[in-house]
């Protein structure tokens, strides 16, 4: 079965909220993107994990990493990034990481792998259960997607309804 591996990155204004100069926010969002695409690439391998982005930046960073990335012209948001994602690559599992998450480990990540081999749907939440960190669905399961909208619950809802 193969499995795809989505992690979508913001064009611009990642990590608006934080009351940190913007320099330091910069690093921080590439820190982690680093840190988060490193850890996708160990358990998928770099030929199953795909960069959703219209920031050249990010672009050339997944580049250099010998990450894939599915270009967008425009940043349209989350929801939309991992539409066109879903829309042109084609795989048996897909699993949506967001680029921020500095508590990812490897081995959570490889539990989230081998459940989504036994459950058409894995939801991981946030620490507040107001976010999905991790998403993973089959193929012919459709999730209604709602990142940035009290995600958890909503993916959690979609996934009941199937």
């Amino acid at each position: 079965m193969k499995a795809i591996c989505i992690i979508p990155v913001k064009g611009k204004g990642r990590k608006s909220r934080l009351s940190i100069p913007k320099s330091k926010r910069e690093k921080l969002t590439e820190s982690m993107f680093l840190y988060v695409a490193g850890c996708a690439s160990k358990v998928f391998g770099n030929d199953s994990v795909f960069i959703v982005t219209s920031s050249k930046k990010y672009k050339l960073l997944a580049l250099s990493m010998g990450i894939n990335v599915l270009p967008e012209t425009t940043s349209k948001g989350v929801n939309e990034a991992v539409r066109y994602a879903l829309k042109v690559m084609h795989a048996d599992r897909y699993f949506i990481l967001p680029s921020d998450l500095p508590m990812l480990g490897l081995s959570e990540l490889k539990v989230v792998k081998n459940l989504s081999r036994h459950f058409d749907v894995v939801i991981c939440p946030s620490f507040s259960f107001d976010g999905t960190n991790i998403l993973a669905f089959r193929k012919v399961t459709y999730l209604t997607l709602s990142y940035d909208m009290n995600s958890f619950w909503n993916h959690l809802k979609s996934a009941a309804r199937l």
